[in-house]
């Protein structure tokens, strides 16, 4: 036995601790951008939620006599707009009044909008 069968093993030692590193960077590699993507999955849920909430309360009762109503909060732009939706037969018939809501994340720029249908208010249906 010379000293060759041990310097071929030391070499395979050797090439099997740089697979076992190369193996564990690109685990820790995908860990971290797994985490950083649920990280920015997180962050759009939140503001998904944020907005939802903001064009509930934006459409709940009761809502401004103006027909374009606009403002901002720290996060989101916000537009709520009505418009007369068709015209009614009789003119002491309730008109239909569509109401949009539209809020815009300023961080992202995603737009989000919800309508709604109601009766008109007497003043908001003397509209031209």
């Amino acid at each position: 036995m010379n000293g060759r069968g041990d310097d071929s093993s030391e070499g395979f030692a050797s090439i099997d601790a740089i697979v076992a590193m190369l193996v564990l960077a690109v685990t820790v590699a995908l860990a971290l951008q797994a985490s950083a993507m649920a990280r920015q999955l997180s962050h759009r849920a939140v503001a998904t939620r944020q907005a939802g909430l903001l064009l509930n309360q934006l459409l709940a009762d009761p809502r401004p006599t103006e027909p374009l109503v606009e403002g901002a909060t720290d996060r989101h732009r916000w537009r709520l707009e009505r418009r007369l939706a068709g015209m009614a037969a009789d003119e002491r018939a309730p008109r239909l009044c569509e109401w949009r809501a539209v809020v815009t994340d300023r961080r992202s720029g995603l737009a989000y909008q919800s309508r709604v249908m109601d009766l008109c208010q007497a003043a908001e249906s003397d509209e031209p």
